[in-house]
């Protein structure tokens, strides 16, 4: 009778354990998620690189426009869309900083620059960083991922996956 009784505390106890391991997991995961959201509900003070590697700190850049922060990839044939929809309504983002990041290498990211010919709009700037950095910010990221930004350094709206100009441009 004792053996079957330690038995029941042992396993009571051990439920009791993970039952509170998985109360834990929720809350902190509700506390991350809640910090994450604080952090890029401003337009984060976070600095980027650009192709020169020179450091850019889009908080401190945007000169009163609004800001497009779009993640992504030089292969993703949804990020491509997108910012090829960007490119064809350029003349629309005169008032906008659009930033385009990825972490990968700047010889990928100056090549696919160079096919796009982004340099020659002025409000779009292609900036790398590691995402390790970004996601201390941001929270994961999933590739295309835009964030927009108003004048006053607010979270407007974020969208995951491809998205167009025109569907930014109702949020700018």
């Amino acid at each position: 009778m004792s053996l079957k009784r330690n038995f029941t505390f042992i396993m009571l106890g051990i439920s009791l354990i993970i039952v509170s391991y998985l109360f834990y997991k929720i809350y902190s995961g509700i506390i991350y998620k809640n910090e994450i959201a604080r952090k890029r509900g401003k337009l984060p003070d976070l600095c980027f690189y650009n192709l020169d590697g020179e450091k850019l700190c889009p908080a401190r850049i945007s000169n009163g426009n609004s800001t497009v922060i779009m993640f992504f990839d030089s292969e993703c044939h949804y990020c491509i869309y997108g910012i090829g929809s960007i490119i064809k309504n350029a003349g629309s983002f005169t008032d906008t900083n659009i930033l385009l990041i990825s972490d990968q290498p700047v010889k990928l990211l100056r090549r696919f620059s160079e096919k796009y010919k982004l340099y020659k709009y002025p409000q779009i700037e292609i900036l790398y960083e590691d995402y390790g950095v970004i996601t201390s910010v941001f929270g994961t990221i999933t590739i295309p991922q835009t964030f927009i930004y108003c004048k006053d350094h607010n979270l407007l709206k974020i969208f995951r996956g491809e998205v167009s100009a025109e569907t930014i441009l109702k949020y700018n």
